[in-house]
């Protein structure tokens, strides 16, 4: 048993430290292993290992004597350089230690950002599509992940992000000019502009799609455009024709007749009837001191900076504080909620003629 240990350490003694140590172990536990069923079975009156004698020549020349023979519970001594350093216990924790280190260095954490939702995954390797995967997050539709999903993970890496993608549809009212409608109309073809009439006040209900990534509109095209009609039993007088008048880029009337600038300007609404000139009163009338501004004048206002827009409009009505000077324009809106949350700001008046 001695022998084929020594044989088993020889061979040991050639392999890396770490790999010798497990190895050593491995074997070592296999010899014990298989010498157990030889130490049951032997009596106590057997030897495990009979003593070997070497024969005489039968003609008595280059005898070796008995005593000459080497006892196999004797160990041979082995040479430093072959027999190499003991297989302990400590070299083979050492080596199940550097595994495991291995092992642990191996893994890392990737952050998910899915809808807002962050969240962290403990990987040792793979793609991003394996992520999703290993995760269950399903791509619906037109939903995107970045990086691609073919992507290989590492350490470090900025955070995967999937980008969820829906469409919806919303009208929405707005004043437009005539050469932004007339491109809206080129976009949806002969038939809708077949007809198609200018909207009261220069005022449209525009459907959109919109396409939505992650609850924020990326793109909207337009469906559908439906010019706004002009109320019921306002059209008699000054029926509010603004067609001979463009609005530039700029935001104003490519021309006018003048300008007040940074006019004095409230708001004001009422149940309904005439004005103090017989003419209607709805939004896209205001009050003026017809001193300075005749009923029936026409006109464009808007902030000077371009974040309001009141639009188009038409002197239809006065009251104390235009005549005594302490407001320019008063505007005419639909609702008293209107007429609060507007106030009284500094406008700029385009007075058409």
């Amino acid at each position: 048993m001695q022998r084929h240990l020594e044989r088993v350490r020889r061979r040991l003694h050639w392999m890396p430290t770490a790999i010798k140590g497990l190895a050593g172990a491995t074997i070592l536990a296999g010899c014990l292993w298989a010498v157990v069923p030889s130490v049951v079975a032997a009596t106590a009156d057997e030897p495990l290992m009979p003593t070997l004698t070497r024969a005489a020549p039968a003609n008595g020349a280059g005898g070796v004597a008995p005593e000459a023979i080497e006892d196999p519970e004797t160990p041979t001594a082995l040479p430093e350089e072959v027999a190499g350093p003991p297989i302990t216990e400590a070299a083979i924790q050492q080596a199940a230690s550097v595994t495991l280190s291995h092992n642990l260095a191996a893994r890392f954490s990737v952050a998910l950002l899915d809808d807002g939702q962050l969240q962290m995954a403990d990987v040792a390797g793979g793609t991003v599509g394996e992520l999703l995967d290993e995760l269950g997050v399903v791509l619906e539709g037109e939903d995107f992940v970045w990086p691609p999903a073919d992507t290989e993970l590492e350490a470090g890496m900025l955070p995967v992000e999937i980008s969820r993608v829906r469409y919806t549809e919303e009208v929405r009212r707005e004043q437009m000019d005539a050469a932004t409608v007339d491109g809206h109309l080129a976009q949806l073809g002969a038939e809708a502009a077949e007809g198609f009439t200018r909207g009261y006040n220069n005022t449209y209900d525009v459907t959109y799609r919109d396409r939505v990534v992650n609850g924020e509109v990326t793109y909207s095209a337009v469906l559908a455009i439906e010019p706004l009609p002009a109320p019921v039993g306002n059209q008699a007088d000054y029926h509010n024709d603004f067609s001979d008048v463009a609005i530039g880029p700029d935001g104003v009337p490519t021309s006018y007749a003048w300008k007040m600038g940074g006019a004095v300007t409230t708001a004001y609404s009422s149940s309904g009837g005439r004005g103090a000139s017989g003419l209607g009163l709805y939004h896209g009338t205001v009050a003026v001191n017809p001193n300075v501004i005749p009923y029936g004048t026409r006109m464009y206002i808007t902030s000077p900076d371009g974040s309001y827009v009141y639009g188009y409009a038409i002197a239809t009505d006065t009251g104390i504080a235009l005549m005594d000077g302490r407001v320019d324009i008063d505007l005419y809106f639909g609702s008293n909620a209107e007429c609060y949350a507007f106030g009284k700001r500094a406008m700029d008046v385009y007075i058409l003629g």
